[in-house]
């Protein structure tokens, strides 16, 4: 987990016991500066970022689901009203609960898999990863 989504993501731990709408806020600003590091830093809304994720066909089905669902939950505890959490799940430490582990799914698929698979990758030898590069640019991939 990037270190400045690790800080807010400690935060909302160290006090979803006390409050878990506070919580659930920060998860969703956490998740907000994760996608900003996926795509880059920019001014637009956290739905439209993750429009760009889907276009860039970076996100499965289910992560996309998950941030929406944190950015609605998160939404709703910025903006009271909208949606009462009493109405998705009555113990909502259990719902915060529940929303610290789809943010580690996130994490997991857009950095720590990625991270991963492209620190293999890099072993290959330099001829090897060359050949690769110029297959796939002949498909049309950049």
């Amino acid at each position: 987990m990037p270190e400045d989504v690790k800080k807010i993501y400690d935060e909302a731990k160290d006090i979803v016991s006390k409050s878990s709408r506070a919580s659930a806020a920060l998860l969703r600003t956490a998740v907000i500066v994760l996608v900003d590091k996926v795509i880059g830093p920019n001014k637009n809304s956290l739905n439209h970022n993750i429009g760009t994720l889907v276009e860039q066909n970076k996100l499965s089905d289910q992560i996309q689901k998950s941030l929406d669902y944190l950015r609605v939950i998160g939404d709703n505890e910025l903006h009271p009203g909208l949606i009462q959490m009493e109405e998705i799940e009555e113990d909502d430490f259990k719902h915060a609960i529940s929303l610290f582990e789809l943010v580690n799914l996130i994490v997991e698929e857009l950095v720590s898999r990625p991270d991963r698979i492209n620190k293999y990758y890099s072993r290959l030898p330099t001829g090897q990863r060359e050949q690769i590069e110029n297959r796939d640019k002949k498909a049309g991939k950049p």
